[in-house]
């Protein structure tokens, strides 16, 4: 899909996301934002099961590029920094797990019915994710063009302002997914720090 229908199915889910609280840092954009993958066929399964409260199997990408089978309770979904993730009580290894959507190969399967498992009323996806991916992060200055770059302004902190540009100070842990967002933005963004970061745009 491109142009307006992908425009409309986009909001479309958005939609049904925020009915839920799920969190996103694209809320703020008023077209589409770099790398989102609400496109992906999982989506809506995905955000059906967080509100039933069913089990799903997925197969996922490890980081060590080979093919795992998971059977998880889906706690959330949320994105950060240009990417889409899902947390997930993951039932094999006992323990709450952090994945990306563009990693689940294939398409998710509910294996339950609903109400499998209980959610806490209080669980923050976006500050989960914050403490799981980005404890030990680097920041960068950049110059941002004003009114552009709604994703980067996300986690950013202006630092000035002129006519043209705001220069703010932007969080990050995973460099080439900062990257990615970075270059998506075009000219719109200029990387003044750090130097090596500079050098890969």
């Amino acid at each position: 899909m491109r142009g307006a229908p992908l425009a409309d199915a986009v909001q479309s889910v958005l939609v049904q996301v925020r009915s839920l609280g799920i969190g996103s840092d694209f809320d703020g954009l008023p077209n589409l934002s770099p790398r989102l993958h609400f496109t992906s066929p999982n989506c809506i399964p995905l955000t059906r099961a967080i509100a039933d409260q069913n089990t799903i199997t997925c197969t996922y990408l490890s980081a060590q590029l080979l093919d795992e089978d998971r059977i998880v309770n889906p706690l959330g979904l949320g994105s950060r920094h240009g990417n889409w993730y899902l947390v997930a009580f993951d039932k094999v290894r006992a323990d709450v797990r952090t994945f990306r959507l563009d990693r689940i190969v294939g398409s998710v399967e509910i294996v339950s019915k609903k109400g499998a498992f209980e959610t806490d009323p209080h669980f923050d996806i976006l500050h989960f994710l914050d403490s799981a991916l980005f404890e030990n992060r680097d920041i960068a200055e950049v110059s941002i063009r004003v009114g552009r770059g709604h994703a980067l302004r996300a986690d950013a902190q202006v630092v000035s302002s002129d006519e043209e540009f705001d220069l703010c100070h932007i969080p990050y842990a995973v460099e080439s997914s900062f990257i990615d967002s970075i270059l998506w933005h075009g000219e719109d963004v200029i990387v003044h720090k750090p130097i090596a970061l500079r050098e890969k745009i």
